[in-house]
């Protein structure tokens, strides 16, 4: 016959080793299950933070773009990823420069903004104020064609196939 004193030693020793490796199991199957999920949304929380930075980049360029082709007299391609837009007078004027009456020489007409890409950074160049201004610093494309007069202006941003893609058209006056 057995003391109530070992019966109750018994009770108390624990779990066994079969039910220890089981909860063990199910525990690691948890923290497999719960690691997956974190970095899964650790790689879309980048993908979506890449493209919301692509957008913004898009917008600003966009914004500049429209900006100074609304003011644009001459729009003269440099270049595949070169452009210069020379503002009309009154334009000039307000921007700093003095167009100096009707002569269309070099010397009095505004020497314009420049839009260069390379190496993926957009820069942008006011030459009457000596301004260099980084719009956008991971841009995949800024191509410049002209179509006899009219110019054409294609901006990608962000990943191949996940991107941003916003063309311009400026038509010259006739």
């Amino acid at each position: 016959m057995t003391s109530p004193r070992a019966r109750r030693r018994a009770s108390e020793s624990g779990h066994t080793l079969s039910e220890l490796l089981i909860a063990s199991s199910i525990l690691g199957a948890f923290a497999v299950v719960i690691a997956m999920a974190s970095a899964f949304s650790g790689r879309e929380m980048g993908r979506l933070r890449n493209r919301a930075t692509s957008a913004t980049d898009m917008r600003i360029v966009v914004e500049h773009l429209r900006r100074d082709l609304g003011a644009a007299d001459t729009v003269e391609v440099l270049g595949s990823q070169r452009l210069r837009i020379r503002r009309d007078a009154v334009a000039a004027r307000l921007g700093g420069h003095d167009a100096g009456g009707e002569d269309d020489d070099e010397d009095t007409q505004d020497p314009g903004i420049e839009y260069r890409l390379q190496d993926g950074v957009l820069r942008r160049t006011d030459k009457v104020h000596n301004q260099k201004l980084i719009i956008a610093s991971d841009l995949r494309g800024f191509l410049v064609d002209d179509l006899g007069g009219d110019v054409h202006v294609t901006i990608e941003t962000g990943p191949e196939g996940d991107g941003h893609r916003v063309a311009l058209q400026w038509l010259e006056n006739e």
